[in-house]
């Protein structure tokens, strides 16, 4: 592959659908957003999704895109309910805050003291697990082979007691000591864990005396005023509630989910929307609320304002600070995550700075709560499909901080002036000869800025010209440092040499207008 450089002009040109803005008056200061959101939409085949940027006590701007329900053409709007995955988690380390600070336990206690039964690791047995261990994924405990079949349908067999004893305990009918364990001693290594999560929600039942889905509705949701969230999917207001969808040939626990008088034929051999059950989960705790994106900002709220949300405290200014503060040891965590808090998480924008929150996905949902605590700016978004949203935390930011940071953007750290509006735009034409090209592909550009899609997207199309090459021009601020692979739409059809070998990066900082060119030699998926 050669690249050389020459100079060009042009516009940044993404095309989209516009709807209606919560503050007309601010009808194009996220337009570029919007159309972004709507490319998104069409490429990664995503029936609807709802979005919301929060500024300190205010939403400051909501959305809906798509639909909510395929079918009757009904469109997804920010009161459209969507099950919010592991978005779940937050509100489960809320309510383990919440006993602390009523003296009920500590984050230190063995989980065990406050359970009829006593679970072991089996490599381990004489280590105990804490609370603060399941809080964090540090406990060792796993997602085994049994967690992936929880969904179902139909109502869940079991109590939450009862799936903590048959998954916890030797013998039980769950229990799998080389998958629901980890391989290391509690407390030393990180290790995700649904498992973990759905154990602290019968906690939260075995130290309350009220079932966890009550719980979280009386002393969660109510001070919120969320009176349209549950993690009972029967409680929602059957008008706000969203179709949870798949798209063609899906993971087989999708199909196993299907709705009712669904084409199953169609849908294995078909590309095309299906509609998934109202399931119900055995780890509620780990996931299972339903919710929407003008709900979940009162949560968003409370996070950012130490606790409060309308004059009313949910948690105190410590407990919030735990929840979303460094406390496990970052050289254990996967790259995904830049720092782990008992509860919530941080990942980190292009610029370098940090979002807490959580994100999730399950079958027929996606979903991402974050916020920045320099500049004040939170997004929300949800999708009533599994798939890839991680894109979109950088397009939220950049163009939230760039349009609501205010006044603060003043005294900010040079980095955030990456997202400064007044800053001067060059343009970068991307343009690609292959000398191969397999039929019916599509080239993409993909990388580390959020106009070429961000690494964990498909990236952006180029457009294909008579003279063989494949072309685009996108805008970039000055001086912005860009490094960018070009596919077939991911990470796994990039070009490599002939042998097999991925080839770098390439790198540019833009400082002028440019054209970049970029000659495929060789065509070679990884996996061939």
């Amino acid at each position: 592959m050669k690249t050389f450089l020459a100079v060009a002009m042009s516009l940044l040109c993404l095309t989209g659908l516009n709807t209606e803005l919560a503050h007309s008056q601010e009808h194009d200061q996220l337009r570029t957003l919007r159309e972004y959101i709507d490319f998104k939409i069409e490429r990664d085949h995503i029936p609807g999704l709802a979005a919301c940027i929060v500024k300190g006590d205010e939403v400051v701007w909501s959305q809906g895109f798509g639909f909510q329900k395929i079918d009757a053409r009904m469109p997804m709007t920010p009161q459209s309910v969507i099950g919010t995955a592991s978005i779940t988690k937050i509100v489960t380390a809320i309510a383990i805050m919440q006993l602390r600070e009523r003296g009920k336990l500590n984050l230190d206690d063995p989980v065990n003291k406050f359970l009829p039964f006593a679970i072991r690791h089996p490599k381990y047995p004489e280590v105990d697990m804490t609370i603060a261990q399941l809080l964090c994924h540090t406990a060792s405990t796993s997602n085994g082979p049994s967690l992936w079949r929880c969904f179902s349908c139909d109502e869940q067999p079991l109590s939450r007691k009862q799936w903590a004893e048959a998954y916890f305990l030797p013998g039980g009918k769950y229990y799998n000591e080389g998958g629901n364990f980890g391989t290391d001693r509690p407390g030393e290594k990180f290790l995700y864990s649904n498992s973990g999560y759905g154990l602290l929600a019968y906690l939260v039942e075995a130290v309350s005396g009220l079932p966890f889905d009550r719980y979280c509705r009386e002393k969660i949701f109510a001070p919120l005023m969320m009176s349209n969230t549950s993690l009972n999917v029967s409680d929602i207001q059957p008008k706000t509630l969203s179709t949870m969808y798949s798209y063609g040939y899906n993971m087989d626990l999708e199909r196993d989910l299907m709705a009712p008088n669904t084409d199953c034929a169609r849908a294995i051999e078909a590309d095309y929307f299906f509609p998934l059950c109202n399931y119900t989960t055995s780890t509620q705790g780990a996931g299972g609320m339903y919710s929407s994106v003008e709900q979940l900002a009162h949560l968003l709220i409370a996070l950012t304002n130490g606790g409060m949300y309308d004059g009313h405290r949910i948690l105190s200014q410590q407990s919030v600070s735990d929840i979303l503060s460094r406390y496990v040891d970052p050289k254990t965590l996967p790259g995904q995550f830049a720092a782990f808090g008992l509860g919530g998480y941080a990942m980190r924008l292009n610029n370098g700075g940090l979002v807490w929150g959580h994100t999730g996905a399950d079958p027929g949902q996606s979903s991402l709560m974050l916020f920045n605590r320099e500049t004040g700016v939170g997004a929300i978004v949800l999708a009533n499909r599994f798939v890839d949203i991680r894109d979109l935390i950088e397009w939220m930011f950049a163009e939230g901080i760039a349009s609501y940071a205010g006044a603060s953007s003043d005294r900010l750290d040079n980095i955030w002036q990456e997202y400064a509006r007044d800053r001067v735009q060059r343009e970068v034409t991307f343009r690609v000869l292959p000398n191969y090209l397999p039929g019916g592909s599509q080239i993409y550009v993909i990388g580390n800025h959020r106009y070429l899609g961000a690494w964990v997207s498909t990236g952006i199309p180029l457009l294909p010209q008579k003279d063989r090459t494949w072309q685009k021009k996108l805008s970039f601020p000055d001086s912005t440092r860009l490094e960018f692979k070009i596919t077939r739409g991911g990470m796994d059809k990039q070009a490599v040499t002939m042998g097999g070998k991925v080839l770098p990066n390439h790198s540019l900082i833009v400082v002028r207008d440019t054209v970049v060119n970029i000659v495929v030699e060789d065509w070679k998926d990884q996996a061939q």
